[in-house]
């Protein structure tokens, strides 16, 4: 993606990475338990999406707002 938007001369400094928000896994399991499935989201794996999404931005030169870290830290999940 950010090498599509640098190929139609999106300047750098407009594009902006934003990694997954975490997932509130007790939430997420009563949902899941509701429509009768098995937990299939970990927050953990959400972890590992906004690591390569920070390591993308970072590769790319690319601003990123890493938000799985931020909420992670205000103890919202």
């Amino acid at each position: 993606m950010v090498q599509y938007l640098k190929s139609v001369d999106v300047p750098e400094h407009r594009v902006i990475l934003i990694t997954p928000p975490p997932l509130c896994e007790t939430a997420w399991e009563k949902e899941c338990i509701m429509q009768g499935w098995k937990i299939n989201r970990l927050n953990s794996v959400v972890g590992e999406y906004a690591s390569v999404c920070l390591q993308v931005a970072q590769d790319c030169g690319t601003d990123v707002l890493d938000l799985w870290t931020m909420m992670q830290k205000d103890n919202e999940v």
